[in-house]
């Protein structure tokens, strides 16, 4: 199976869904807006340079009619877009079907505060054949925004923690240390 990744090769979601498909002996495609290469895919890079995603979102409409031409000449058995308003935007304008669409978080938390932002999400996941959203709070939001439930499966990449009930807890006195696999930043 040809499978196409719209996502960026920065992102950290992005690497485990292209060693998983790639290992599993799939043609695994990634198109990305950030340049760095991502191990075991092939990589397309429809800009010239990086750019970050909040900072320049217009790169991504001028880029569609060139992922519209690539994806018509790859010919992927599935497009999956990671981000929904971005490279989901991307995918759903790409007339490529089937299509998935992941949300991962503040691309619907922040969107659906606006009449613009729900608009677009509800473009997006108009058009995908599958939603992903990586949380069941992700879920009851697509849900307000009108998706189907028979379109949707809520996926996440973690760990289960229910796996993890019932053990003591020993840790030691002192401050509360975090672990946190976000970047730190103001949104």
């Amino acid at each position: 199976m040809r499978i196409c990744y719209i996502a960026h090769s920065s992102a950290h979601f992005a690497q485990p869904y292209i060693d998983w498909f790639a290992a599993h002996g799939h043609d695994v495609h990634l198109i990305s807006f950030s340049h760095q290469l991502a191990p075991h895919a092939t990589n397309h890079h429809p800009v010239a340079q990086d750019f970050q995603p909040d900072m320049a979102r217009a790169h991504y409409v001028r880029a569609i009619p060139k992922i519209r031409r690539l994806l018509r000449r790859l010919a992927p058995d599935l497009v999956h877009a990671h981000y929904a308003t971005s490279n989901g935007l991307v995918g759903a304008c790409s007339g490529r079907r089937p299509l998935i669409v992941s949300a991962r978080g503040t691309d619907v938390i922040r969107s659906v505060q606006s009449t613009l932002g729900r608009a677009l999400l509800r473009f997006v996941f108009g058009r995908a054949d599958l939603v992903n959203p990586v949380s069941q709070e992700l879920a009851t939001h697509l849900a307000g925004l009108g998706v189907r439930d028979d379109r949707v499966l809520t996926l996440s990449q973690g760990i289960e923690c229910e796996r993890f009930q019932g053990r003591s807890n020993t840790r030691k006195p002192g401050p509360t240390r975090i672990i946190c696999t976000r970047k730190l930043q103001n949104p």
